[in-house]
């Protein structure tokens, strides 16, 4: 996601905060968390961004308050495209490929 938005910084910048609330951020190593994404200046620079990062440090760091912020963990249903590949993008020899593939 936030190679995504690297690709374009000015015209994407403004769609972090909507995108990363729907990452499961409780879910990842502390490490991951706050080396890849708490680490990172388009996160830092986000006041929204940061403070889904801090929710999600103090759900992994305070397992007693983790019954109160079972929301972090986003339970919402799925879609589930179990048996769907979605393929987006890619890059051949040189090339930048701009292209969506299913395969069922």
């Amino acid at each position: 996601m936030i190679a995504w938005i690297r690709f374009d910084v000015e015209g994407r910048s403004t769609l972090l905060h909507n995108l990363i609330q729907y990452v499961r951020l409780p879910l990842l190593s502390m490490h991951e968390l706050l080396t890849y994404v708490k680490g990172d200046e388009l996160v830092r620079s986000s006041k929204d961004s940061l403070q889904l990062v801090n929710d999600a440090y103090t759900y992994i760091t305070t397992p007693q308050k983790r019954d109160r912020m079972h929301t972090l963990l986003n339970p919402n249903p799925r879609l589930c495209y179990a048996t769907t590949i979605i393929a987006l993008g890619g890059r051949g020899e040189r090339v930048m490929q701009q292209l969506v593939e299913f395969f069922c």
